[in-house]
Formats: structure tokens, C-alpha cells, sequence
């Protein structure tokens, strides 16, 4: 199998700005979509004006429908879809797969079937992969920032060195910073996490109520992240790093994020099914909240700050009761 064979599977901005990254390198990448008119953008006019526009996208970048074209014979292939188009993708995949490819996932969210599944167990579970073969990149990323080769860090994940640090070594780059982490779990479950906590904290700057009760939010979320992440098994170490808190602060301090930007909608009276099925953008944050709460819940793990969430979205909660709500808990100890 040919070490230089890369694609990605989803051509949002993420994916192609990924994508961008290890072409700049000169490494040949196939960036697969399910648009025909993105597939059009990139190979004749080098750049993806749907969703990365005004950034050039070297010639090593071509774009394809074919799926078979996108997974057949790859050393790595690179996960850059939605979390809720997982199982359909998988479904795509695993005619052309084969057992010595390895993955990256680049998505941060669960799936949410008969039970709460990390990305990385369910593709364990639904393909030929072994786990020893299943990465997960996370971190405080923005992509346009990268795209425009902007200085950032980020954590890549798995289980066998070698090919751990193999990776580590491809994605990094003078501005792109990688960090190994051996924490499949933390690095996975800290970007769902962060991303509901980003919502309730669009929220309160929609709500424009001061600085002090985001700097409450940002720490107390981090307790309830924390709660749930040790429960489940990952390290303190992972918990205090990029892919966790790192992501947080990122995430719940600019309308650059999908997530604050939806919070700010809410608190300005938009509704919960305009975000979900009309306003054009994937928001992880409201899409992984339930199997979030479900997964706590097994675990026996308060979560207040996602359950306001919840009463919002799904309950009819006004946001602003939801806050007064979390602000008149029982006293208790820090």
C-alpha cells in the first residue's frame, strides 16, 4: 500500500483546510464529497468556494464523488463529516476498505444508536479496522485560522506508537503544532463536551449579563467535563490539555464557533428546530447533547449545566429561566 495514498472523507471547511495542510507538504490528497459542485470548485478553480472561500488549495488536491475512488487502497484516510452522517459514510466505506488502512477522525461527536458509542469504538465495531489502527486529531482549531496558516495546536490520539508518532510527524508543520496522546478517551470525549458548554456560553453573551458568569461557566463546565471524562477513564492529564479545556476556552469565547454563535441565536429568541434543520450549519453541540446526558446518566454523573441545556432545546425552557435555574442550585461546596 502506498505510504503517500491520504484522502478525506468530507469537504466542509475542516476537511479541505486538512486536506490543504498535508498537500502543502506535497503529499498527493483525494478529498471526497458528496457535491458535485464543490468536486467542480476544487479540481477547476483550486479552492472550495462553498465552504473555504479565498483560500487556494494547492494542485496536489484533487476532489471526487466516488467513493470507492476516496477509500480503495489508502495508507490513511482522514474522517471529516458530521458526527450524524457516521453510520452512512461507514456504510459507504467498508465494500473498499481494507484491514491495513489506517484512519484519523477529525470529527468531534458520538453516535447514538441502540447504545452511546465514541467514534472510534464504532468504527472498531462496524469495520475491518483494528483499534490500533484508529486515530483522533482534536484540539483549539479553528480552520480558517489554519487555512490561513495562522499558528495552532492540536492532539493526535491512538493507541500504537509507531504509527502514533508516524502521524504526529505528517501533520505537523512550522505553524501546526502536534501533541501524541495515548488518551483514545479523553481526546475523544473532551470536543462533544466542550461544544454544549460553548452553546450555554453564546447564550450568555446573547443575554449580555457580564464577564463574570462566563468565567463561572468556562470553570464549572470544566467540572462537569471533568466528572464525566473520569468516570469514563480518561487522564487529568488529558483533561487540562488541548483537546479538553484547551478546546473550551477556544470554543466558548468566539462567534467563529458554530456552537456560541448557536447560543447567541437562542438567546435572541431564534428556535431550536430553526438551528437543527434550517440554518445550514452542523452545530455538535446540540446534535450530541442527548447521547451526552444518556452516557452520563450510566455512569451516574451530574450534569446541570447540559441538562438546562436540554430543558432549552427539547422542553421549551426559556434560556434566561434556564440560567436563573443553574444560578439557585442548592449551596454546596466547591
Amino acid at each position: 500500500m502506498n505510504p503517500s495514498a491520504i484522502s478525506v472523507l468530507g469537504a466542509g471547511a475542516w476537511g479541505t483546510t486538512m486536506g490543504r495542510l498535508l498537500a502543502k507538504k506535497g503529499v498527493p490528497i483525494t478529498l471526497w464529497t458528496h457535491e458535485s459542485a464543490v468536486e467542480q470548485e476544487i479540481n477547476q478553480h483550486h479552492e472550495n468556494r462553498s465552504y473555504l472561500q479565498g483560500v487556494p488549495l494547492p494542485k496536489e488536491m484533487v476532489c471526487t464523488t466516488s467513493i470507492e475512488e476516496a477509500v480503495q487502497n489508502k495508507h490513511l484516510i482522514l474522517i471529516a463529516q458530521p458526527s450524524k452522517f457516521i453510520p452512512a459514510l461507514v456504510s459507504q466505506m467498508k465494500p473498499f476498505l481494507s484491514p491495513k488502512t489506517s484512519i484519523t477522525i477529525l470529527t468531534k461527536g458520538l453516535i447514538h444508536g441502540q447504545k452511546v458509542q465514541l467514534l472510534a469504538d464504532y468504527f472498531a465495531a462496524e469495520t475491518s479496522l483494528s483499534m490500533d489502527r484508529i486515530f483522533v486529531l482534536s484540539g483549539p482549531n479553528f480552520a480558517i485560522e489554519i487555512a490561513h496558516d495562522l499558528p495552532a495546536c492540536t492532539t493526535l490520539a491512538g493507541v500504537h506508537q509507531a504509527r502514533l508518532e508516524e502521524f504526529q510527524t505528517l501533520f505537523s508543520q512550522p505553524q501546526f503544532r502536534v501533541y501524541a496522546n495515548t488518551d483514545m478517551i479523553g481526546v475523544q470525549l473532551g470536543g462533544p463536551m466542550k461544544n454544549v458548554i460553548a452553546v450555554v456560553a453564546g447564550i450568555l453573551a446573547g443575554m449580555n449579563i457580564g464577564q463574570n458568569i462566563h468565567a463561572a461557566l468556562l470553570i464549572r463546565g470544566t467540572q462537569e467535563m471533568k466528572r464525566l471524562l473520569s468516570a469514563i477513564g480518561a487522564n487529568d492529564e488529558t483533561i487540562y490539555g488541548l483537546a479538553c479545556l484547551g478546546d473550551l476556552i477556544l470554543t466558548s469565547s468566539s462567534s467563529k464557533s458554530r456552537n456560541y454563535w448557536a447560543g447567541l441565536q437562542l438567546a435572541q429568541g431564534t428556535s431550536p428546530e430553526y438551528l437543527v434543520k434550517e440554518s445550514g450549519k452542523t452545530i455538535e453541540g446540540i446534535d450530541n447533547l442527548e447521547a451526552l446526558i444518556s452516557l452520563a446518566e450510566s455512569f451516574h454523573v451530574e450534569m446541570p449545566i447540559s441538562m438546562m441545556l436540554q430543558n432549552v432545546l427539547f422542553h421549551e425552557k426559556n434560556p434566561q429561566e434556564g440560567i436563573y435555574d443553574l444560578m439557585n442550585r442548592q449551596l454546596k461546596y466547591e
